[in-house]
C-alpha cells in the first residue's frame, strides 16, 4: 500500500480584513490601554492614507473584504476621518467599511455624517 501526497496549493488570496489606524488619539485615558505608550504619534497623513487605498485596492474586488480605520486612536477625532471614509468607498465600492469607536463623540451630527460618508456600521468598542 502507498500513499500519495497532493502539493499543497497556493492560494492567491491575500489577508481580507485589514484594520487603519488613521489616528492614535483618544479622548479616554483608560487605565488598561497601551495609548500612553504611544505619545507623538498622532495622526496618518493623507500621503500615506493614499498608499493605503492605492494598495488595498488591488484586493478590494475579493468577496469579503473589509476595511476598518481603527487601532488604538478614537476614529472619530481624526480630522479627515469622513473623507477618507469617501475616499475609500468610491475607491473599493464593494468593500465593507466599519470604524470602533468608543461612542463618545456619537453625537447627531457625527451620526449625519456617518451616514452620508458610505460607511457600512459603526460598532461601539468592547472597551470603552
Amino acid at each position: 500500500m502507498s500513499i500519495r501526497f497532493e502539493p499543497r496549493r497556493k492560494s492567491r488570496l491575500l489577508s481580507t480584513n485589514s484594520n487603519v489606524e488613521l489616528t492614535t488619539l483618544c479622548n479616554l485615558h483608560c487605565s488598561y490601554c497601551v495609548h500612553e505608550n504611544m505619545k507623538g504619534c498622532g495622526n496618518m497623513k493623507p500621503e500615506v492614507v493614499n498608499k493605503v487605498i492605492n494598495e488595498f485596492a488591488s484586493i478590494s474586488m475579493q468577496s469579503g473584504v473589509s476595511l476598518a480605520p481603527v487601532g488604538v486612536g478614537e476614529p472619530l477625532l481624526y480630522s479627515r476621518l469622513f473623507d477618507v471614509i469617501q475616499l475609500f468607498r468610491r475607491e473599493m465600492p464593494p468593500v465593507l467599511i466599519y470604524i470602533v469607536t468608543n461612542g463618545v463623540l456619537m453625537n447627531r451630527l457625527n451620526c449625519e455624517r456617518i451616514v452620508d460618508s458610505g460607511l457600512d456600521s459603526p460598532r461601539q468598542s468592547q472597551y470603552a
